[in-house]
């Protein structure tokens, strides 16, 4: 019994430390599963610009205070290299680029106060579960579908007390922040398989403002017009 013991213990630390390892967030079965879809050369880029609500159940940080939240897929046809600054959002019949903000940043500029006011303590989780239902329809906030058998997963704990809190733990708070979106962001280096992550422009998230995602990369230079968010 206790070997069988120590064995769970063993499986449990090594799939919570390959889900910490895992960056970026699943990519989607296919590119065209994206409401926008641009075929390239080298590779095809899916993209989605996450509802309001979508942002809320998946991130701890109130993004939907000034950014624009897009998904992307990317689908290489070989080795490509990317990275967050070869996307720029661009406002609809306007010739202003706006470049994805750093995890950094975002996590400074949101601050230590939400929920009106109350101070807001984030840790970090991670988890191991084992699923029996069949695959379910795509979540944004889990980023993959749900299938049948294990899987791991991590997060973030939110609890809201009163003010005045430990200035370190404030900066604690801000670096989970930071770390969650660096996480889920689409990674930078090279890439062979789909891959996927978020992209965060500091941009307003209003229904009514339509945007474009441009992708640079050496000589490519394509416009991929994004649907409006829900």
């Amino acid at each position: 019994m206790r070997h069988g013991v120590v064995l769970a213990a063993i499986v449990l630390s090594s799939a919570v430390l390959f889900a910490q390892e895992t960056k970026g967030i699943q990519p989607r079965a296919a590119a065209d599963e994206y409401p926008a879809v641009s075929h390239q050369q080298q590779m095809t880029l899916g993209a989605a610009r996450l509802s309001p609500d979508e942002v809320r159940r998946t991130f701890v940080s109130d993004l939907n205070k000034g950014y624009v939240v897009l998904e992307l897929g990317a689908f290489p046809k070989g080795e490509v290299q990317l990275s967050p600054q070869d996307f720029m959002l661009v406002t609809r019949g306007q010739k202003n680029v706006i470049r994805p903000a750093d995890p950094e940043i975002i996590a400074a500029k949101l601050g230590k106060k939400q929920s009106g006011g109350k101070d807001v303590t984030v840790s970090q989780a991670a988890g191991v579960t084992y699923s029996t239902g069949a695959a379910g329809p795509y979540d944004p906030a889990y980023g993959g579908n749900y299938d049948r058998g294990w899987t791991t997963s991590t997060g973030t704990i939110v609890s809201v007390g009163k003010s005045n809190r430990d200035p370190q733990t404030v900066t604690a708070d801000r670096k989970t922040m930071a770390a969650e979106l660096k996480d889920k962001q689409l990674q930078a280096g090279s890439a062979t398989k789909p891959v996927a992550g978020y992209l965060y422009f500091p941009a307003p998230s209003k229904k009514d403002v339509q945007y474009d995602l441009e992708y640079r990369s050496g000589n490519t230079s394509v416009i991929i017009p994004l649907a409006a968010a829900q």
